[in-house]
């Protein structure tokens, strides 16, 4: 986390304007979740956006152990979630979740 700090600001001391960070809830290979609840002071504190990548496993927060593994998700501007992945849905699909999407539509037109 020390690291992701210092490259923001180190960023935004350079005229950059950091966009994004992106949080992991549960990667294919090791499962591995970031922390979410620093990541989300992080980007609060400097008006970043906040992707949480669940494509595998986010849909683990709906257990308690995973809700306690993944806090500070809920926090996120964005979270990706795929079914297919976690659920053993038979075909592949995806779903974008957002907190608000006029956020997204705003971006998108500018």
């Amino acid at each position: 986390l020390d690291t992701l700090v210092q490259m923001l600001d180190a960023d935004i001391a350079d005229g950059f304007v950091p966009i994004a960070v992106c949080a992991l809830a549960g990667t294919t290979n090791s499962g591995a979740v970031d922390d979410m609840e620093a990541i989300s002071e992080i980007c609060a504190k400097r008006d970043i956006w906040m992707h949480v990548d669940g494509a595998y496993g986010g849909f683990f927060a709906l257990t308690e152990k995973g809700r306690a593994a993944m806090k500070g998700m809920e926090k996120a501007d964005s979270v990706v979630m795929d079914p297919h992945k976690s659920l053993f849905h038979p075909y592949g699909i995806g779903a974008l979740l957002v907190r608000n999407q006029f956020s997204l539509q705003k971006g998108n037109r500018s």
